[in-house]
């Protein structure tokens, strides 16, 4: 019984041992392939590769495009609805202008020239609206806000005003606004910019 013992245990043994081998082997290959796949792809002559754009430049690039964060400088055309002594009530050839100091704060200082040329120099709170159709690609913000007005000539006077409007980003070069303003000089004055601006 010894003997054949020996004899049948040796060869059980021998082939246990060879099946360890094959598993650990094929393991092995299955493991490795992916990683060679992995790097066939990663590293392959004459393919550059392209990062991915981080988060931040992402964030900076759409709050750049955003309407609210542009500058322009234009001119225009003042229609005014009452006969005053100013060209804030009495119409006139505008200038017209906008500084972001945030994504929501601007200063727009512009002037009327007529009769008294009017300096203006408003903050406003812009609510840009951005749109994302592939057909309609134009970005507004409409705005309100009031400042000073100061009107030159022989009587020079100062007083408020207030400012509701909008700017319409047709192209990245182009803004066209409209704006209506009611101001306090000497008596209410009220009337209508209508222009065009380049932004940069």
């Amino acid at each position: 019984m010894t003997k054949f013992s020996s004899f049948f245990c040796f060869p059980m043994s021998l082939l246990a041992l060879m099946l360890v081998s094959s598993y650990s082997r094929a393991a092995a290959e299955t493991t490795a392939a992916p990683l060679l796949g992995t790097q066939a792809v990663k590293f392959m002559p004459g393919v550059p590769e392209i990062p991915a754009p981080t988060p931040e430049l992402a964030q900076v690039y759409r709050d750049r495009e955003n309407i609210s964060g542009r500058n322009y400088l234009g001119v225009g055309l003042h229609i005014g609805f009452n006969d005053t002594t100013s060209a804030l009530g009495g119409g006139g050839f505008a200038v017209l202008s906008k500084f972001a100091l945030s994504r929501q704060v601007s200063v727009r200082p512009g002037v009327v020239f007529g009769t008294n040329t009017v300096l203006e120099l408003p903050l406003t709170i812009d609510f840009p609206i951005k749109d994302t159709e592939d057909d309609l690609q134009v970005n507004v913000a409409p705005y309100l806000g009031g400042g000073l007005a100061v009107a030159l000539g022989d009587d020079s006077r100062f007083g408020g005003f207030g400012t509701v409007g909008i700017d319409a980003g047709l192209t990245p070069q182009f803004t066209a606004t409209a704006g209506l303003k009611v101001g306090f000089l000497e008596e209410a004055e009220v009337g209508i910019t209508v222009g065009g601006s380049l932004t940069f």
